[in-house]
């Protein structure tokens, strides 16, 4: 409850309740999104641990076409913009995914991804990842969807 909370967090000192609040925010925006609904909370403990937040100005190129993948984006505020073969196929705004069809393909990057704006973004490594991905059947049907919907649109 939250007269508890606010009492560890008087106990905890100033410094380590922001890094705790920070912690819990993040937790909550996760669990919002289809694909960390599910997982165990040991596996969403992992996840915050590892997970890097990214600030880009408007025009950061984050990934391009053709590169090899080593993470996994997630929109916390702003947009991106999905470009693909010099053509502009997509935006991404908070809550959403990008990265995901290299690392579930094997491939090099399909498309590439820049900042439209001053943009937040989580980085989750592809280990860390594909983690999620063997221990949480609800991830996987997800992403599967979501994948095939996205390569759909582009295709359009």
């Amino acid at each position: 409850d939250r007269e508890s909370f606010a009492g560890l967090m008087q106990r905890i000192g100033a410094e380590h309740a922001e890094l705790l609040t920070h912690q819990v925010g993040t937790a909550a925006f996760l669990r919002s999104l289809p694909t960390f609904a599910e997982v165990s909370a040991t596996e969403l403990g992992e996840v915050l641990s590892s997970l890097e937040l990214v600030t880009c100005d408007p025009g950061h190129v984050i990934v391009e076409q053709g590169q090899e993948a080593s993470d996994l984006y997630v929109v916390f505020d702003g947009q991106v913009e999905v470009i693909r073969d010099d053509k502009s196929v997509a935006l991404l705004g908070r809550g959403e995914l990008f990265g995901e069809i290299a690392l579930l393909s094997g491939e090099v990057r399909s498309a590439t991804i820049r900042a439209k704006g001053d943009t937040r973004l989580f980085r989750i490594p592809a280990r860390v990842f594909h983690k999620v991905l063997l221990t949480n059947f609800h991830a996987a049907i997800h992403l599967d969807d979501a994948v095939g919907r996205r390569v759909a649109a582009w295709s359009a």
